[in-house]
């Protein structure tokens, strides 16, 4: 038996006990007023329980609600990196909010990403030559109905493109059900990537998400590109 359990019945019988004793003092009499029990009445726990160590609260918490990812909440690694599970890091491209990527995976795509930044130069008015930025989102599930609108929204929020260029990429994959989207502005994108491109990268994502593990599937489309 715990703790926990012999305290509440121990409790209850004192409780009992005392009030029995109080109901017998006004013999034969109705009890029209509520019987107030100072504390100094009560026993001394640790004199009847002497081995006992009191029950931990912390036994009798609710289990802990993990937030659910969604479009409202998902969160921008350049404003908070830490909820997207990048912890310790001066700049990541990656948001993992569901926690799905060990340290070092993530770690390893983010090494990735800056080497497309390094080899992805191009011109933008005003800015002269800059990369393509692309920004990586994992989450475990979503809507499918959601998943076009939660792309275009972090696009836009996570302000990949320059000033002007429309030049950013964003990769958005879910887990539980294995899918890849991929979303930039045509116009500042191409011919970097273009229609056809795409085309042939989907297909090849799609498959390395149902064969592969997420992490090595998302290095492998992100060389892709």
């Amino acid at each position: 038996m715990s703790c926990g359990l012999k305290y509440k019945i121990i409790i209850k019988i004192i409780v009992k006990i005392i009030f029995i004793h109080e109901l017998s003092k006004c013999g034969e009499c109705k009890v029209n007023n509520t019987i107030m029990l100072e504390l100094g009445a009560l026993p001394n726990m640790n004199e009847m329980l002497p081995n006992e160590e009191p029950p931990n609260l912390a036994d009798y918490d609710e289990p802990i609600v993990t937030k659910k990812t969604t479009l409202e909440n998902f969160p921008n690694p350049f404003m908070n990196p830490i909820e997207c599970n990048r912890i310790n890091v001066e700049e990541s491209y990656i948001c993992d909010p569901d926690k799905i990527l060990k340290t070092s995976e993530a770690d390893r795509i983010d090494e990735l990403l800056s080497l497309e930044r390094l080899s992805s130069t191009h011109h933008c008015e005003g800015y002269g030559e800059v990369p393509y930025k692309i920004g990586v989102a994992i989450i475990n599930s979503i809507a499918k109905e959601d998943v076009n609108t939660l792309a275009d929204e972090l696009l836009e929020r996570w302000k990949l493109s320059h000033e002007r260029c429309d030049d950013g990429i964003l990769l958005l994959f879910t887990k539980q059900e294995p899918d890849v989207l991929i979303k930039y502005d045509k116009v500042g994108v191409e011919p970097y990537l273009s229609a056809k491109v795409i085309s042939t990268i989907y297909p090849m994502c799609q498959a390395l998400l149902q064969d592969e593990k997420l992490a090595i599937a998302i290095e492998k489309c992100i060389l892709s590109i």
